[in-house]
């Protein structure tokens, strides 16, 4: 509590921490996601200072809405429960990311300047690989101490766009995420 004069006691409410729910998909939706997004061509990115990885758009058709409406109902039910951030909507077309060996995303933020980025509020990351699927690769936040996300299939890690967080190169095996961002107005 804040004590802040002749005004009443505040909570100060800072959303700082990951929300992860396991099992948010299950195997044969993370494997329908896989194929679909593997339809697309999968460029290599190396922005700099960013480190090496993998990656499409998944365009919203027929085929892809699920996609776009599971992602959406599971960010308004985190979002509702851990962050409150308002308004909330998506901002930007879901990404599907490879890791494979020496593939790595060096410590960042999600938010930055510019369209669509000074608009992200909430991202959400949905581990589409099993665990034994690759070594390394773990998604890691720093939070005033370093925190690791688990990393079961169907997983959902969601966090504000503001959380620094980085992967570890991959060491084997090929690591696959789909990534959701979700905002709207610039944080005031």
């Amino acid at each position: 509590m804040l004590n802040i004069g002749n005004h009443k006691e505040l909570t100060p409410v800072i959303p700082t921490a990951p929300t992860y729910v396991e099992s948010a998909l299950d195997r044969s939706d993370c494997l329908k996601i896989i194929e679909e997004s593997q339809k697309n061509t999968i460029h290599t990115y190396e922005p700099e200072n960013y480190g090496r990885f993998h990656g499409t758009f998944i365009p919203y058709t027929d085929d892809t809405a699920w996609i776009y409406g599971r992602l959406y109902d599971l960010a308004l039910e985190i979002n509702n429960e851990a962050y409150k951030f308002e308004p909330l909507d998506m901002v930007e077309h879901i990404w599907y990311y490879e890791f494979g060996p020496e593939d790595n995303m060096n410590w960042h933020t999600d938010i930055g300047p510019g369209e669509p980025f000074s608009g992200r509020k909430l991202t959400l990351i949905l581990n589409l690989s099993t665990s034994d699927e690759y070594r390394g690769g773990q998604l890691l936040f720093n939070n005033c101490e370093i925190m690791a996300a688990p990393r079961s299939q169907g997983t959902i890690t969601a966090f504000p766009s503001y959380l620094v967080n980085s992967t570890e190169p991959v060491k084997s095996g090929k690591r696959k995420i789909l990534v959701a961002w979700f905002g709207g107005e610039n944080f005031r």
